[in-house]
């Protein structure tokens, strides 16, 4: 769940980073993202062969990370590798 909550966020740090130029709240929350996405993979069974309706939850939830995760980054500049 918090890191659904990180994912939210998102769109209201653009609006208020566009407001207030506060450009440096980016790498934070990338960092903060990055860390709650760890912290979910490591808990959480991604894959799961008998439960397909919650990987497939998951796997959505992945790739929301992956989505914000590298628009945050190339709002900063940064390039993301496609694979790691």
């Amino acid at each position: 769940m918090s890191l659904i909550k990180e994912l939210n966020k998102f769109p209201e740090l653009v609006e208020e980073i566009s407001e207030s130029y506060e450009v440096h709240k980016l790498p934070y929350y990338a960092i903060k993202l990055a860390d709650k996405f760890h912290s979910f993979y490591n808990d959480c069974k991604v894959l799961d062969e008998k439960n397909p309706e919650l990987t497939q939850a998951r796997l959505e939830l992945v790739s929301a990370v992956r989505i914000v995760l590298a628009e945050t980054l190339r709002l900063i500049g940064v390039s993301a590798p496609e694979k790691m």
